[in-house]
């Protein structure tokens, strides 16, 4: 015999608890609050969010690049 015939047939659930799961999850969702707590929102990575203003990350870059040469200038210094 083959696998095929070896399967149980299952009868489906019946309508009954299909409604009874139905109200449940009514009752459950009729007490969420009606307004969520956060907001979506685009990233301010991406160009859709419309920030603009990226001189923060580019004094970001400045402070690295110093901090770097910095660093290499102490290290020949010492050497």
């Amino acid at each position: 015999m083959t696998e095929e015939n070896h399967l149980k047939l299952r009868r489906a659930k019946s309508a009954a608890v299909v409604e009874d799961i139905q109200r449940q999850e009514y009752k459950i969702r009729r007490w969420q609050p009606d307004k969520p707590c956060h907001k979506h929102r685009d990233s301010l990575f991406s160009w859709s969010s419309g920030f603009g203003d990226f001189t923060g990350f580019v004094n970001w870059a400045f402070l690295l690049l110093f901090m770097g040469g910095t660093r290499l200038f102490l290290e020949n210094l010492l050497k």
